[in-house]
This record gives structure tokens, C-alpha cells and sequence, in this order.
């Protein structure tokens, strides 16, 4: 996936072991990894270095980028919005004007 910015990441499944015996009780989780590209133009997963045999692992904790700023609260009331009110308990009939 290459992002607006020209960052790509590699979206890959993953599982957690959570538990003493290593049972990923979650299943099978989505996760995504920052890429890099070589100089000969192949793709690398970026910030973890090579095991032997050159292959980069993916890894087990990725830091999460910074939350996207919240939208602004809407300050005006909402206008051309029109009908009957709901009925209070106390008029049980206006709800059901035929009975």
C-alpha cells in the first residue's frame, strides 16, 4: 500500500501468543509494516535488522504513529429539521392516535 506521503507498508497477517502454552487465543490479526526500497529495487520491511540469510523479520512491536488531530465540535444548532416531539409517558395516546 503506497500512502499519499510515498510511504509504503505491507499489510500481513499476524497471530499473538498470549498465553503460557503460546495459544494465540485471538486468531488472526491484520497488521500493517513500514517498507523500504534498495537500491537494486526490492522491497525490505524497515527498522529491524537482517537475520542471518539477509531476510529482514517482521516485528513483534511496531509504535503507533501519532493520532489524527479531532475534528472541530459543531458550535451551530442544526437547522430545517422538522416534526412531531416524542411522546412523554404521560400521553401514551398521542403516540397511537387511533387507539
Amino acid at each position: 500500500v503506497e500512502t499519499p506521503g510515498g510511504e509504503w507498508y505491507l499489510a500481513h497477517l499476524t497471530a499473538r501468543p498470549l498465553t503460557p502454552r503460546g495459544a494465540c487465543v485471538l486468531g488472526r490479526e491484520t497488521a500493517l509494516q513500514r517498507v523500504e526500497w534498495t537500491t537494486d529495487g526490492w522491497p525490505r520491511l524497515a527498522g529491524e535488522p537482517p537475520v542471518p540469510g539477509g531476510d529482514t523479520l517482521p516485528r513483534t512491536v511496531v509504535p503507533a504513529p501519532a493520532p489524527a488531530p479531532a475534528p472541530a465540535p459543531v458550535s451551530a444548532p442544526v437547522s430545517g429539521v422538522s416534526g412531531p416531539s416524542a411522546p412523554g409517558p404521560e400521553t401514551p395516546s398521542a403516540a397511537y392516535p387511533d387507539g
